[in-house]
């Protein structure tokens, strides 16, 4: 699963969700996904797609994600995106406790070989 697997599973998800894609996702530079929803909340969302060093790949994605929250506000969500496979969910569950998630408002978001997505709010346990 490559990163634009990734970010096409995590825009279809988005849309039969009831967000709006900004035009701005689909430009060279700057976030994967830029949503917008009807509530008025904005999501961001960095993606990675599998790769033999998940370990750059999730620091990589988490400075991406945290350079975005300069602008923190109630109506933003945050989230990063990897491939629903166990190496990731344990590097992830040991990198980023439950804490440091609440606090930042940082969301998971899993997609599996099906292009099924599963989301972790922040105010969830990583299982």
């Amino acid at each position: 699963m490559n990163e634009k697997f990734i970010v096409n599973s995590v825009i279809k998800w988005l849309k039969d969700n009831g967000w709006k894609i900004s035009p701005v996702t689909y430009k060279f530079h700057g976030v994967d996904i830029k949503a917008y929803h009807k509530n008025g909340c904005q999501y961001l969302i960095e993606c990675k797609g599998e790769n033999k060093s998940p370990n750059v790949s999730y620091n990589e994605c988490m400075g991406q994600i945290i350079s975005r929250m300069i602008h923190k506000s109630n109506t933003n969500y945050y989230g990063i995106a990897f491939p629903d496979i166990q190496r990731y969910r344990k590097m992830i569950k040991e990198k980023l406790p439950d804490t440091i998630r609440k606090k930042l408002k940082l969301r998971i978001i899993f997609v599996n070989d099906k292009r099924e997505v599963i989301e972790i709010r922040s105010s969830q346990r990583m299982v």
